[in-house]
C-alpha cells in the first residue's frame, strides 16, 4: 500500500488553491494598508495610509473602496502564506510516508523475529523477502578478500570493531556507518579494466543494490588531487556514478570533516 498517494493528492489540490489565491491577490490594488493612530483633544483618531510597492504612499482614509480591497488582500496574503506552511508540511508528511514499507519496516526489526512472519503481503511473503535479505546479507559480509596492509611508518586509526582504516576522517565515516546499522565493507576491490581499485567503502542496501563511498582527505596537494581523478574516471567507466550509486565527500582545505555533512549523506542517501 502507497500510503502517500492520498497525501500527494492532497498537495496537488492545495496547489491549485494557492494558485487561485495568488491570481486573485494579483488582481487587487498595488500596494497594502497600514494603520496609523493620532490622539486629540482626548480622542483617538484612526488613520489609513497606502503604501506602494516602491514605498511611497498616501492616506486613503476616506476611500473605501479602496480600503476594502487592500484589506482584502491583506486577508489573502496571510491566507497564501498559512497555504504554503500546509503544502510543506504535507511535502514532510509524503517524505515519511514512503518510508512506510516492507523493506524499511524489516530493515528496523530484529532478525530473528523476522523469521516469523509468513503471512503473505500479496507480492511475495515477507518470510522470504526477510530469508532473501539475510542470506544477501551473510553473503556480503561473509566475502573474504586481502586487507591492505599499511606500513609501520603510516598513520593508522583503529575502530570501535578493530578494523585499521587510513585517516580520521574515514574513522568517523566508519563508526557512524556502524551506528546507523549500515551492512557495509571497508576497502573491498572491485577490478576495473584489469585493474583493482578499493572504494573506501561498499555499502549493501537491504533490496540489494551496492552503494560505494569514497571520501578524500587531501585535495589540496596536486599528487594526491591527480590518483583521485582518475579512480573517479575508472569508476565511471564502470558505470559507478554519483547520481547512482557512488557517494563522494571530501574534507575542506584545512583538513576539517563535517560530521553534519557525513550525517546527511546518510539519512538522504542510504536510509531514505
Amino acid at each position: 500500500m502507497k500510503y502517500h498517494e492520498g497525501l500527494e493528492m492532497l498537495i496537488r489540490n492545495m496547489e491549485m488553491i494557492r494558485k487561485n489565491v495568488a491570481v486573485r491577490i494579483d488582481g487587487l490594488p498595488e500596494g497594502e494598508v497600514r494603520i496609523y493612530q493620532q490622539k486629540k483633544n482626548g480622542k483617538t483618531y484612526v488613520y489609513y495610509k497606502r503604501v506602494m510597492n516602491n514605498g511611497s504612499g498616501f492616506f486613503i482614509t476616506k476611500d473605501q473602496n479602496v480600503l476594502r480591497a487592500l484589506s482584502l488582500k491583506t486577508f489573502l496574503t496571510i491566507n497564501l502564506s498559512l497555504i504554503d506552511q500546509y503544502i510543506m508540511s504535507l511535502q514532510e508528511a509524503v517524505r515519511l510516508a514512503e518510508k512506510i514499507s516492507v523493506q524499511e519496516i524489516l530493515r528496523q526489526m530484529p532478525e530473528r523475529l523476522c523469521d516469523f512472519l509468513s503471512f503473505d503481503s500479496g507480492e511475495e511473503s515477507i518470510a522470504t523477502q526477510s530469508a532473501v535479505q539475510k542470506k544477501r546479507k551473510a553473503e556480503f559480509l561473509n566475502a573474504e578478500y586481502p586487507a591492505f596492509i599499511l606500513s609501520d611508518t603510516q598513520i593508522k586509526h583503529v575502530t570501535s570493531d578493530g578494523t585499521i582504516v587510513r585517516s580520521k576522517s574515514e574513522l568517523i565515516i566508519y563508526e557512524l556507518l556502524l551506528q546507523y546499522h549500515i551492512t557495509f565493507r571497508y576497502e573491498k576491490p572491485i577490478i576495473i579494466g584489469g585493474m583493482e581499485y578499493r572504494p573506501d567503502f561498499t555499502i549493501l542496501l537491504p533490496d540489494g543494490k551496492v552503494i560505494y563511498w569514497e571520501h578524500a582527505g587531501m585535495m589540496t596537494k596536486e599528487e594526491y588531487r591527480e590518483r583521485h581523478k582518475k579512480k573517479m574516471d575508472a569508476f565511471e567507466s564502470a558505470g559507478i556514478v554519483p547520481w547512482d550509486n557512488l557517494i563522494v565527500t571530501y574534507d575542506d582545505r584545512y583538513g576539517n570533516i563535517n560530521i553534519n555533512l557525513i550525517i546527511s549523506e546518510i539519512e538522504n542517501k542510504l536510509l531514505a
